[in-house]
């Protein structure tokens, strides 16, 4: 084999490579993923990108948030409609899907409300309604994580908490 030629293979990891001589290979051999050091590094870049969060590392007005969640709604929803679409493509139900959708599209409308209520006000909260705000908010992604994730969102959940800082009791009146 010390005439052998190195082949990357397309789609495989680039650390994996074959030495052969010309010719058909008889085996290809992969490299090996270990199951759980993948799940660990997919853990580190959602937890990194988490923490990134315009709403997570800063401080932002009350007006900033309901921007922010206005958007991440309204992608969601998005989301939602194009998965309805491809399941039906499939000759799937797609009823469940929709409704969740349409849930999605009410709620983004209801902030859409409360962003223009509060620049008519000048931008002025009273604290009890930025409190009812977080206590949907934190309820509606509580409901949606443990709807997706189940028992595995837990860990998603309690770091949620600990970054909007909701040991004043906010959580606990959902």
């Amino acid at each position: 084999m010390s005439n052998g030629t190195i082949i990357n293979i397309r789609d495989v990891p680039t650390d994996c490579a074959v030495r052969r001589r010309p010719g058909r290979p008889r085996k290809v051999y992969a490299a090996i993923v270990d199951e759980s050091d993948y799940n660990l590094a997919v853990a580190r870049l959602r937890d990194d990108h988490v923490a990134r969060g315009p709403l997570v590392s800063g401080d932002p007005s009350p007006l900033d948030v309901i921007e922010a969640v206005v958007i991440e709604a309204a992608r969601e929803a998005a989301a939602l409609g194009f998965n309805a679409r491809r399941t039906e493509e499939r000759g799937g139900d797609s009823a469940k899907i929709s409704s969740r959708r349409v849930d999605a599209l009410m709620r983004v409308g209801q902030l859409i409300l409360e962003r223009d209520r509060l620049r008519r006000e000048g931008g002025v909260v009273a604290p009890d309604l930025i409190e009812k705000l977080k206590v949907l908010f934190l309820g509606e992604v509580e409901g949606t994580v443990r709807e997706t994730l189940g028992d595995a969102g837990e860990r998603f959940i309690s770091k949620l908490k600990a970054a909007l800082g909701s040991a004043d009791g906010a959580w606990n009146r959902a």
